[in-house]
């Protein structure tokens, strides 16, 4: 079973093209594994919208049932998933440099847990959280747990998005803007089932929108925006609010 997925899906694989190779760990979503609620703060509109149902995951069963034994596996059996994940990091570290790219890890592919609280055990690094065991490698998640952005504010190499939802009020978003978090914000375009060329819009709530779509490297995003994002999978279908209907 690997962790990580490198530079496997359409919108990792675009940050190549600006120099980094992606990790990405995907993980059964909210309560789906069974075991444990790894997004404590998902709303029902972020649940039901989730990227869970869309790429390879829509079709086909056996990704699914490996987000599920990954998250088993992180939850229940930690003495094998920490030297599993330094390990891989390790490796992704050679293969970066091998292709003269830049590492960089998103370890809540589809979940919030809290990395920056985690410490490592049974490995070189134990006592560690895996931000500071690899100080030189670029993290970054989403996350809908606000006060994790300002606690990692201070961590160097761990960038957070704030991801918008159904609850979040236009205080809360002007304040996360004001303190130059970003926030990533769902927008249904228009009314086509497949994919199409309709634009984002350019700003939204007299906010700056920054089209997210073109790359996965969110830590390079300008900062203070808005980061758009068109509607995937059941998003699509999404009338709870979570996704921004324009």
């Amino acid at each position: 079973m690997q962790l990580l997925s490198v530079n496997q899906d359409a919108k990792t694989a675009k940050g190549a093209k600006l120099g980094f190779l992606t990790g990405v760990q995907y993980l059964a979503p909210s309560k789906e594994s069974g075991v444990a609620d790894v997004c404590p703060d998902a709303t029902d509109g972020c649940k039901a919208s989730c990227l869970y149902t869309s790429g390879r995951a829509a079709i086909h069963d056996a990704v699914n049932s490996a987000r599920i034994l990954r998250t088993i596996t992180f939850v229940r059996d930690k003495p094998n998933y920490w030297p599993m994940l330094v390990k891989e990091i390790e490796s992704l570290i050679r293969k970066a440099k091998r292709e003269n790219l830049t590492p960089c890890i998103r370890l809540n592919g589809t979940s919030d847990a809290p990395w920056e609280r985690m410490r490592i055990k049974g490995t070189k690094y134990d006592g560690m959280t895996i931000l500071q065991a690899f100080k030189d490698v670029q993290f970054y998640d989403y996350t809908k747990t606000l006060d994790r952005i300002s606690f990692t504010d201070s961590i160097d190499n761990y960038h957070l998005t704030a991801s918008y939802s159904e609850n979040m009020t236009d205080d809360m978003l002007t304040l996360q803007l004001a303190m130059e978090h970003n926030v990533a914000v769902v927008f249904r375009v228009c009314e086509h089932k497949a994919k199409c060329g309709c634009e984002l819009p350019t700003t939204w709530n007299g906010h700056t929108v920054f089209d997210g779509d073109k790359s996965d490297v969110r830590f390079q995003d300008p900062l203070g925006v808005i980061v758009g994002l068109k509607a995937k999978g059941d998003a699509r279908n999404d009338y709870s609010g979570f996704v921004v209907r324009i």
